[in-house]
């Protein structure tokens, strides 16, 4: 008797040539509008699926249907150009189109994409890899778009890092997706240029969304709730990108996010303190505007200097002499707070702040820099809630809720532009 394995062999090839991929989706062999090849989910299906990877040519679409039981390895390609995975089924809800279901046992990544031109993922889900969800590392024009990435069991530090993790990137879109649980973001990009994340909702991650040591970047119209940190953009030390800069911040709703940090020892997320809607810390040329942010129990916004890091944590890292830790031209204005720092992280207890502003700052600024002109000035204006500078500079300092050293303006950013030629 032939077993299901050794007949999924021997068809394969077969597949392959009729450009049918799997199974097809109907017995008249026609696929799907807009799809090269169809694969329903079966017993085990990875196998074709990792060879249309492998074998498919420019500008090819995989199509899926139903839940695909991915049990012995990932999913991979590299090196392809217009290259897309969609999901086919109609349903409801983001990610509906097609699941694959990883078990909890494959890793480090459910998908991992490498040196892509074009690359488009949409409409499917990820569900409980043993690592990061989808990982797409130095490719250019990325589309991440309906998908859903989900780790079953909140609060739990084995969980994978990164739900979306887009890094070493240029031209990155993600939108209309729905990530759960990660243990360091549900959104990640890192060392990137060109950057739109747009329309997602990310909760019960230790930051919802998260943009690292990139350039250009705009994040609008996402919503994040129960995380730790709802939004988190930042310069860290040490870096091969680099210090990043550009970030327009507006339209986002950010509630909460007071989940305790399940971050795993060891990672520089772990010192982040629950309850912040979002965290600004080093990365310059910042616009942040047309938020609104409630119910996070340290403050709303919380701005910092890697020196703050530096005085409250003692987390080892390699020297950066070319690193920037002071955060400069940040522009905040009409955002509205609510019921932020009432009852903040322990952290700032041990420092003598039982409670924070809606807007809170750090007070660092570049000593090496002549600020006459007002060039490197945090701008605050317009904005519905209260403020607390902690001036921790030196130390510990003489907190201070004045704002008037903070009013004035900067240029406003411009959305970013994916497609520079058209």
């Amino acid at each position: 008797m032939i077993s299901n394995k050794h007949l999924s062999t021997i068809l394969l090839p077969l597949a392959l040539s009729c450009g049918c991929g799997g199974q097809t989706a109907d017995t008249n062999g026609d696929q799907p509008a807009g799809c090269d090849q169809t694969f329903v989910a079966g017993e085990d299906d990875r196998e074709a699926i990792q060879t249309a990877l492998i074998e498919a040519g420019d500008d090819t679409t995989l199509c899926f249907s139903g839940t695909f039981e991915i049990t012995t390895d990932r999913l991979t390609a590299q090196d392809k150009v217009g290259l897309k995975l969609r999901g086919i089924d109609e349903g409801d809800g983001v990610g509906s189109g097609a699941v694959f279901d990883f078990g909890g046992t494959v890793g480090p990544t459910g998908f991992k994409f490498s040196n892509m031109t074009g690359v488009t993922l949409e409409n499917f889900s990820v569900l409980d890899v043993a690592g990061d969800g989808v990982e797409i590392r130095g490719s250019t024009d990325v589309t991440m778009r309906g998908l859903k990435i989900s780790y079953p069991e909140s609060g739990n530090s084995d969980n994978g890092a990164y739900a979306l993790y887009p890094v070493e990137s240029t031209n990155v879109l993600v939108e209309d997706c729905q990530l759960e649980n990660a243990s360091d973001a549900g959104i990640y990009v890192g060392q990137s240029t060109n950057i739109l994340v747009r329309n997602n909702v990310a909760s019960g991650n230790v930051s919802g969304v998260q943009i690292e040591n990139s350039m250009n970047s705009e994040v609008v119209g996402n919503t994040t709730f129960n995380n730790t940190v709802g939004i988190f953009v930042h310069d860290l030390p040490a870096v091969p990108a680099g210090n990043g800069g550009i970030a327009w911040i507006h339209d986002n709703e950010s509630y909460d996010n007071n989940t305790v940090n399940f971050a795993p020892d060891g990672i520089i997320a772990k010192v982040i303190p629950p309850g912040l809607g979002m965290l600004v810390m080093s990365i310059d040329n910042v616009e942040i505007n047309n938020n609104n942010f409630y119910g996070n129990n340290s403050t709303g916004l919380l701005m910092i200097s890697f020196k703050t890091v530096e005085l409250l944590d003692s987390f080892e890292r390699d020297p950066d002499p070319d690193y920037d830790p002071y955060p400069e031209t940040y522009y905040v204005h009409d955002n509205m707070f609510s019921n932020n720092g009432q009852n903040p992280d322990g952290l700032f207890g041990e420092i003598g702040f039982d409670q924070l502003g809606d807007i809170t700052w750090d007070g660092f600024t570049d000593p090496d820099k002549d600020n006459a002109d007002g060039s490197l000035n945090l701008c605050i204006r317009n904005n519905e809630g209260t403020y607390l500078n902690m001036n921790l500079v030196g130390g510990m300092g003489t907190h201070t809720e004045d704002l008037t050293p903070h009013d004035c303006e900067h240029p406003s950013l411009s959305p970013v532009d994916l497609d520079p030629a058209s």
